[in-house]
Formats: C-alpha cells, sequence, structure tokens
C-alpha cells in the first residue's frame, strides 16, 4: 500500500529542514542553523512513523496541529497539510544528540517523506515480505537514503519548486532514542577559565562530502 496518512505525536527534539535557496540545513535547538553536506553520509528517515497535520509558517509563528482521527477541519486559510518525520545520524547531527525532526508543509520536503516512503516499501516486498499478511507500515523498518543535493526544477501549478532525488540504500530498524549516549557533564574548570560548552557535538563540521554513487547498503546504524 503506497505513502498513506498515519498519526503521532511530536518529540520536541532539534530540527532538519531544506531549503530550495540553500539547501539542507539542521539545528539542536538551541544553537544556530548547521548547513549539512548532505551527501556525505546517509540519513536514516523513519517514513513508516510519519505525521500529517496541518502547519502555519510566517514569520515569527509556527503552529503545527497534527490531525486527529478523524482529521480536523483546516484551521484557518493560511495552514497547509504538512508532514513530520524523524531523521537520524550521528555524522550529520553529533553523536550527543542524533535525532533531528523534519516539519513541513514545503511540495518539495513533503514529495521527498512520500517517495522515500513508497521505494522503502517497494523494497521491502522485493524481499520476499507480503503486504497482505503483514503492511509495510507494521513492519518496523525505516529507510536508509542517501540524498542528492543537486535538485532539479520543477512546475507545480501556477508555481515552481523542486525535485529532490535520492538514493535508497537498505531498510533497517530506527535506532531508538534511548540508545544515544547521554553527553558527558563538563569537567570542573577554574573560576577565571572560560565555560566549556556542553553542545560541541551539534555543531561539528559535517565529513566532506562522497560521491552520490558510493553503495552504502551494507552500513550499520552506529556508522550512518
Amino acid at each position: 500500500m503506497p505513502f498513506i496518512e498515519q498519526v503521532n505525536e511530536g518529540s520536541g527534539v532539534g530540527y532538519i529542514k531544506f531549503s530550495t535557496e540553500t539547501g539542507w540545513s539542521a539545528s539542536d535547538g538551541n544553537e544556530g542553523e548547521n548547513l549539512l553536506q548532505i551527501n556525505s553520509s546517509p540519513v536514516v528517515m523513519d517514513v513508516i512513523n510519519h505525521v500529517q497535520g496541518w502547519l502555519q509558517i510566517e514569520t515569527g509563528i509556527r503552529d503545527w496541529q497534527p490531525y486527529s482521527i478523524p482529521p480536523q477541519q483546516k484551521p484557518s486559510e493560511k495552514h497547509k497539510i504538512g508532514y513530520q518525520c524523524m531523521f537520524y545520524s550521528k555524522k550529520h547531527f553529533g553523536e550527543a544528540d542524533p535525532f533531528r525532526e523534519m516539519t513541513t508543509n514545503q511540495y518539495a520536503s513533503k514529495t521527498l517523506i512520500k517517495e522515500v516512503y513508497n521505494a522503502a516499501e517497494a523494497m521491502w516486498i522485493a524481499q520476499g515480505n507480503d503486504p497482505q499478511t503483514k503492511p509495510f507500515s507494521q513492519s518496523g523498518m525505516s529507510a536508509v537514503v542517501l540524498i542528492n543535493p543537486d535538485v532539479t526544477p520543477i512546475k507545480i501549478g501556477a508555481g515552481r519548486s523542486v525535485k529532490i532525488s535520492f538514493t535508497l540504500q537498505k531498510l533497517i530498524p530506527m535506532p531508538s532514542q534511548t540508545d544515544a549516549p547521554a553527553q558527558p557533564a563538563p569537567a570542573p574548570q577554574p573560576v577565571a577559565a572560560p565555560p566549556v560548552s556542553a553542545r560541541q557535538a551539534a555543531t561539528a563540521p559535517t565529513p566532506p562530502p562522497a560521491s552520490n554513487d558510493v553503495d552504502f547498503s551494507n552500513i550499520s546504524a552506529d556508522e550512518i
């Protein structure tokens, strides 16, 4: 069964987002955004636990209302259908906090989530699983995806957007947030010493970019 609506609650972690002007960036929720060299390493996308709802984004306003069952009416004319999806990567986001949420009503980002879901479902069925016996949405599997930073401009109605391309590498269970290593407290410092940042891992630079043709199909969650 192709991508369908599901209902979950947000977790309040840091975020990842895509801009048609600047590309991919992420934040731990406490510091500024960091641009990502997105093709330097795969990310895990928890597409089967995506959330759909109403999202309004304007200057100084961000109103996210996940759907109830059945979906509630559109809260206002300024709200658009939005998706929320969890991403995981130690290399992109840092060892201490490798989880980021994307909550978006942008066409390009929503299409990426839908297409990754459908590609992951097709791979799961090709591996011999019977969707009639157990739907992909109940498989517990997430998608290891290498995202191409090069996008293709497309026309959407009277407007324009872009298409984000990707390579689906493999399916794995989504790492648990309880398995993420706790960040150690900073060592005691002399009174006159400058404070030590406790969030250095979140702003660590992304490794140099790799070709999107690299095969990461044997990579483990601990290496992502």
